[in-house]
């Protein structure tokens, strides 16, 4: 059948109910010499019997720069990969497969804006070349077990915007020139325990609205310049080595002069609020200003609640271009000084 297309450009197999594909990627696919879209997400397509590539002789045998989208997330495919010869790639798609050995794509794919593998066994260190593709926006390898270090020139891609390599074995510090990138929208480097270092300057990060650091071996304080980072909406560093204090005995010194100290004065949003009284229907008395230890009761939300209910003012950061923020911390940041909600936050639980 698919010789009978020589001038196919685009083939969507995505997975229904009634056409869900099983086993290997024919052979004649090789044929389609006009393809530039390819999708097949969603089925049980696997790796051929006795082979270690399924991929490998399907794609880009007459042209090195037609294949544009290659989309095969949700399969059954197991082996390695490597699309390094098809040039003209922008999208590439291998999630929750089971590939393992290097990343599929190499300094020959200058064109390559996407690149989602997570959930896969990619078991290497992410190559320079990935750093040296210019028009490089997004790029998804978590729960791989991807080793080395953060190289330096992963600042140096200025078109990247969502960067998620959570769940691997990367070591090393973060690269001072990652946040100097203000076009980037998501930094996740979360269960990477041997990731050590202090988190580096974040003042040029002015797009980021989510930032995800826990579970690594990361020191040192919440920084001030979080809090005029005006897209912000959810910051993540528990479980990891930050923490308000030197030590133990900084900690109760600046207790003893309020337990406010401890956090960074940004994270006091609220100046007032008021209950509302649900037995007269009628608004209630006012509570105290929100306390910035409030924010030690694990994951809560910063969130207005509906104005039946809540009076809460605007948030005083830079920009109030957000509405709601959700910091996750951990009461060890200020060595369990206190650990309390008020109703000025919404617990989460999501």
């Amino acid at each position: 059948l698919l010789l009978l297309l020589p001038l196919l450009d685009l083939l969507l197999l995505e997975w229904n109910l009634h056409t869900g594909l099983t086993g290997p990627l024919p052979e004649e696919m090789s044929e389609l010499a006009t393809l530039e879209h390819f999708y097949a997400s969603f089925n049980s397509l696997s790796t051929p019997p006795g082979s270690t590539q399924p991929l490998a002789g399907r794609f880009c045998k007459y042209s090195t720069t037609r294949l544009y989208s290659l989309i095969l997330r949700a399969n059954s495919f197991t082996g390695t990969v490597n699309m390094s010869h098809c040039e003209g790639l922008g999208l590439l798609d291998v999630q929750d497969n089971r590939f393992y050995g290097h990343l599929p794509i190499g300094i020959t794919n200058q064109g390559l804006i996407s690149l989602r593998a997570t959930n896969n066994m990619f078991n290497t260190s992410i190559p320079e070349a990935l750093w040296r593709l210019p028009q490089l926006a997004t790029l998804e390898m978590a729960n791989n077990a991807l080793t080395g270090t953060l190289s330096p020139f992963m600042g140096t891609v200025n078109n990247l915007v969502n960067l998620r390599l959570g769940n691997n074995s990367l070591r090393g510090t973060i690269p001072g020139n990652v946040t100097t990138n203000s076009q980037m929208l998501l930094l996740e480097l979360y269960d990477n325990p041997l990731l050590h270092g202090t988190l580096p300057d974040v003042s040029k990060m002015v797009g980021i609205r989510t930032l995800d650091l826990r579970n690594t071996s990361l020191s040192g304080s919440i920084p001030e310049a979080l809090g005029t980072l005006p897209y912000l909406e959810r910051v993540d560093i528990s479980m990891t080595q930050m923490r308000c204090c030197r030590n133990q005995s900084q900690a109760d010194a600046l207790a003893a002069h309020g337990i406010h100290r401890l956090l960074p004065t940004f994270l006091r949003f609220n100046n007032r609020l008021q209950l509302f009284d649900t037995v007269r229907n009628t608004a209630g008395s006012e509570v105290d200003l929100d306390r910035s230890t409030d924010l030690l009761c694990g994951s809560v939300e910063r969130r207005p609640l509906p104005e039946a209910a809540w009076n809460v003012l605007q948030l005083p950061v830079t920009n109030n271009a957000v509405t709601n923020q959700r910091w996750t911390i951990g009461p060890m940041y200020s060595y369990y000084k206190n650990c309390t909600c008020t109703p000025a936050f919404v617990p989460d639980t999501s």
